[in-house]
């Protein structure tokens, strides 16, 4: 049965090669494109183009949405490192930063200045020129390092305590007189054919026998407060004294002119017994206070945060960390402590 199917289908071709044989090559090729339009056909079919156009179309389009939106993600990813590169740039760079505070040169002690010019450290908290070494001497500047006070006697008994990072100079003839760049607390002995004047920038003031103090330092407001007896203060933009009493607390502005407050403090400054105290004081006089006492630069990455008003008090034997600890928990700010550079972030 097999055998027969196998001769059936070999005489089958045979015949269809003689039959191709017999056609025309008119017809052979007619044959051909017939075949290969029902191929198509049949492809067609299997993968139909149109609608195989209309999904690549499709496809594409969304494609090209998402490479739209990719971009736009792309670009807005890179703004946002750049603005951020940028301001890391110019805060590393300091177009936006600034320094508040810049420390000083590492000093052994104060130093006392004589008429002659000679120098001469002092070692401990105190200093007479009451003593002998001294007699004979009608000018003297002391100056203060930071982190260190100093008490001096003057020649006419009278006591002045400097604080930290501050410069007297003291002439004695006719009138005691004092200039001060820094702050002071003054005890005048009294002495009416004497009067004592201390000059402080462009404020002037004239005692006869008083305690006070004085602030002048660096880009701040020259600030006086009496505590007792009786004050004459003026300047080069005022015409006549301005008389204060204790617990008055004078300020001089920009434009010379002086502005009088009655704030009825009559106790020590509490710098002279060992503390800082700020009452709603900025934090950039906080800073400022703390780079003179540590003698460490300042800073600021953010300016608007030196703007915020603080009430604070601790003792200045304090480590520096500890104090930057204790400002950070009142929040809006961070100080971080680098090396040598307190940075207000």
């Amino acid at each position: 049965m097999e055998e027969k199917d196998q001769k059936d289908k070999r005489n089958q071709t045979e015949t269809s090669e003689k039959e191709f044989e017999s056609l025309s090559d008119t017809d052979v090729q007619l044959l051909r494109e017939a075949g290969r339009i029902c191929a198509e056909q049949d492809i067609e079919k299997m993968f139909p183009a149109d609608r195989a156009w209309e999904d690549f179309s499709r496809k594409r389009k969304r494609t090209n949405r998402q490479r739209i939106l990719y971009a736009m993600v792309g670009a807005a990813a890179v703004i946002f490192i750049a603005v951020i590169g940028y301001r890391s740039f110019i805060s590393e760079s300091g177009t936006s930063s600034y320094n508040l505070f810049t420390a000083t040169k590492e000093e052994t002690g104060c130093i006392l200045t004589s008429p002659d010019g000679s120098m001469e450290v002092i070692v401990k908290d105190e200093l007479n020129l009451l003593d002998e070494t001294y007699q004979g001497k009608d000018h003297y500047t002391i100056e203060t390092p930071s982190g260190k006070n100093l008490r001096v006697i003057l020649p006419d008994s009278s006591q002045v305590l400097l604080n930290a990072h501050s410069r007297l100079n003291y002439t004695q003839k006719e009138k005691r007189l004092a200039t001060l760049e820094g702050e002071a607390y003054f005890e005048v002995r009294k002495d009416k054919e004497h009067p004592f004047v201390v000059q402080a920038g462009t404020a002037r003031a004239c005692v006869l026998g008083t305690s006070f103090n004085i602030r002048h330092y660096e880009q701040e407001q020259i600030h006086i407060t009496l505590l007792t007896g009786s004050l004459a203060i003026e300047s080069e933009a005022t015409n006549t004294p301005e008389i204060m009493k204790p617990g008055d607390d004078a300020s001089l502005l920009e434009d010379g002119q002086i502005i009088i407050q009655e704030k009825g403090e009559t106790s020590r400054p509490m710098w002279t017994s060992g503390y800082f105290s700020f009452d709603d004081a900025p934090l950039s006089e906080v800073l400022c206070e703390l780079g003179r006492w540590y003698n460490i630069n300042v800073t600021v990455l953010h300016p608007e945060a030196t703007t915020r008003n603080l009430h604070f008090k601790c003792k200045r034997s304090l480590e520096l960390d500890d104090i930057l600890e204790i400002l950070n928990e009142l929040g809006g700010f961070r100080l971080v402590k680098k090396e040598n550079t307190i940075f207000v972030q």
